[in-house]
């Protein structure tokens, strides 16, 4: 690991491995089979479907598809490589009777049949089920019907993936083209992020929703976030955090596309793989003589692109990263080497990127202070300026943290107490521990429920930092590889560390004291929190790598090989199945466009018109509606036709 040039043998290992890294994305986001069911139902319900191949049937791994009154042509997507002999398909959630026919699967160009009779009933205790060589009935007595439906062949499912394969195969020859001529290692690494990044850029355009969902509403309707009719927002203070950086970014694209909320998640995937770019060319700057370490961290990235780390079920719940985003530009800052004088140019850029992630989410003041307190350790008595620029980062963190606080407590009230209507849970609480844990698990590709993995995956993300910080490790003056890699690590856990602890502090408490360990590993999985964790995970390898040098080359050699497949190797390919991500969303929004469509008229004569599956609350969107056709706001034209083309025809 510490030579410039790798030996071939190893050099072909690596670049083949990056290859699968790429190919196990490819197929997680991309080999799905089509289950087609046209299906009757009594009342508007929901469809939900299980794909766990060990039959457990958690919820990481269900689609949940809505459907109308009537009958409805259900299509789900499900992973070709994650799924066992059957899948649950539990066709609503309330009492009723429910008519299955027209079933089929399609893989590939193939239509495999579903016969009836193979259709089983899962949970007798909840409904009974008759079939003939027609359809499938089943008489809910409560709302916990369940049917398995048996997955086509493995065959079947193979040939779904030949157009994956096909490509995948030239990517491999160009892999082989690139080995010919010993391109970097480094390089390779990059290339492949980059392909997952366009292919992730790609799922989000040509899947995703493109429609305001859920909070984006308060940018619409009246109040003091409404982004379109005033200027209360830039006084607003939010749910339970400040989140002014992105209220910006987010009114100038709704401006200038005149209220396109498609064209809003297209930029703010943008920023996304800005980070990634920046990320990747400060690795490359501190790699130069290591091409190993750096193609691991490269590699490692991987973990930014998995499915719902970046966002939200509204899939615009971005503003948690940009804090990192612009802590990745303060640390290039801090890692360019040891400068003469502390230049005023330099400090407006640190001034201007602390304000900018201090005011985008409450955690990215936490987040500057890390970062601060990292330079400080790593600097402190070998280099005067880069320690003043840490000290600069660690005092604006701290005041824009205390801030936040004080407008969230003048807004909400004591943040001590209740935090997002939920109570809030302190470390001699079981749950603040569970969910802090958690959020680690889950940042490394970890969905499975058992407690002492995710607390592996936590200590391989602050070991380094506790390795390197608390000896306060004394390196020569000059810049070394190592020096920096030790201000990587200690940002890495100092940050992941006090940002996980304050989202269990305020996320917590939405499970029960009394509920089962498992209820709160689930609730710290479930949504987007984890992201500025996942994005902490090549700074906590680089971190390991400083401590590789320090330790004697077989513990070396061991430790290193053991931390990189923990912090890289896919261990829930669900997880990465950004599409299904996308999918679930996406019907959600054609749900909550047909009730517009079918309430217009509702609008046009200024009677209520509430759509739940958009706004969650019982908000009234009639007026909203006709301020947006007035205007003929992109996002109006977009509901209609929506609302319309969807009818009763729901696709994942």
């Amino acid at each position: 690991m510490n030579s410039s040039e790798l030996p071939r043998r190893h050099y072909l290992v690596a670049a083949l491995l990056l290859w699968v890294l790429a190919a196990i994305y490819f197929f997680a986001n991309t080999g799905h089979v089509e289950l087609h069911v046209t299906l009757n139902v009594d009342d508007d319900d929901v469809v939900q479907t299980f794909y766990s191949r060990n039959a457990q049937w958690n919820e990481n791994e269900s689609i949940k598809t809505a459907v109308a009154k009537g009958r409805n042509d259900v299509v789900v997507s499900i992973p070709a490589l994650l799924i066992g002999d059957f899948v649950r398909f539990d066709p609503g959630q309330k009492r009723g009777s429910f008519r299955l026919s027209n079933a089929y699967w399609l893989a590939g160009t193939s239509h495999v049949p579903i016969v009836y009779q193979s259709i089983i009933n899962s949970h007798p205790m909840a409904s009974d089920l008759s079939s003939s060589d027609n359809e499938s009935i089943v008489v809910a007595r409560d709302n916990d019907p369940q049917l398995g439906i048996p997955t086509p062949p493995l065959f079947y499912r193979a040939a779904k993936l030949l157009k994956t394969g096909a490509l995948l195969f030239v990517t491999f020859a160009l892999l082989l083209a690139a080995v010919a001529r010993r391109v970097s290692l480094r390089s390779i690494a990059a290339a492949t992020i980059a392909v997952c990044g366009i292919l992730y850029f790609y799922t989000c355009a040509s899947i995703g929703p493109r429609l305001p969902l859920f909070d984006d509403w308060r940018y619409l309707l009246p109040g003091q976030f409404n982004l379109i009719d005033g200027w209360g927002w830039l006084r607003a203070v939010g749910n339970d955090t400040y989140f002014l950086t992105n209220q910006v970014f987010d009114f100038l694209v709704l401006k200038i596309t005149n209220v396109d909320f498609f064209a809003l998640r297209l930029a703010a995937v943008g920023l996304l793989l800005l980070q990634l770019g920046l990320q990747i060319r400060l690795i490359f700057l501190t790699t130069n003589s290591r091409p190993l370490i750096g193609a691991i961290a490269i590699a490692s990235c991987i973990a930014s692109l998995s499915a719902g780390a970046y966002w939200s079920n509204a899939t615009i719940a971005y503003q948690q990263a940009l804090p990192t985003l612009f802590g990745t530009v303060l640390l290039y800052l801090l890692a360019r080497g040891e400068p003469k004088r502390l230049h005023p140019g330099i400090v407006a850029t640190i001034l201007v990127c602390s304000l900018a992630s201090g005011l985008a989410y409450i955690s990215g003041g936490v987040l500057l202070a890390s970062l601060g307190f990292a330079g400080l350790v790593v600097y402190m008595g070998r280099s005067r300026t880069l320690a003043a620029e840490s000290l600069i980062v660690l005092i604006g963190g701290l005041a824009l943290f205390i801030l936040q606080f004080a407008l969230v407590s003048i807004q909400q009230g004591s943040l001590l107490e209740h935090s997002h209507r939920a109570e809030t849970v302190f470390p001699n609480d079981r749950r603040f521990w569970v969910f802090f844990f958690a959020l680690f698990g889950r940042a490394l590709g970890y969905g499975g429920l058992h407690l002492p993995i995710d607390v592996l995956c936590a200590l391989v993300v602050l070991a380094p930092a506790a390795i390197l910080a608390f000896p306060r490790i004394r390196s020569d003056r000059d810049e070394s590889p190592q020096e920096v890699w030790s201000l990587f690590a200690i940002y890495a856990g100092v940050g992941s560390a006090t940002y996980a602890a304050i989202v269990a502090f305020g996320r917590g408490g939405f499970a029960p004291a009394d509920a089962d360990v498992t209820l709160f590993t689930s609730m710290g999985k479930n949504r987007f929190h984890f992201w500025p964790i996942a994005a902490m995970i090549p700074y906590a390898w680089l971190g390991w790598a400083a401590c590789f040098d320090r330790w004697s080359r077989r513990y070396a050699q061991i430790a290193g090989i053991a931390a990189a497949l923990l912090l890289v190797t896919p261990k829930s390919l669900s997880l990465l199945d950004n599409a299904s991500r996308q999918r679930a969303v996406a019907d959600i929004e054609r749900e909550g466009a047909r009730c517009v469509a079918r309430h217009i008229a509702d609008a046009n004569a200024a009677r209520p018109v509430i759509c739940v599956a958009l706004t969650v609350g019982l908000n009234d969107i009639g007026p909203t509606l006709m301020r947006l056709r007035d205007r003929n706001a992109t996002v109006y034209r977009q509901l209609i036709d929506e609302g319309y083309s969807a009818d009763n025809t729901v696709t994942h």
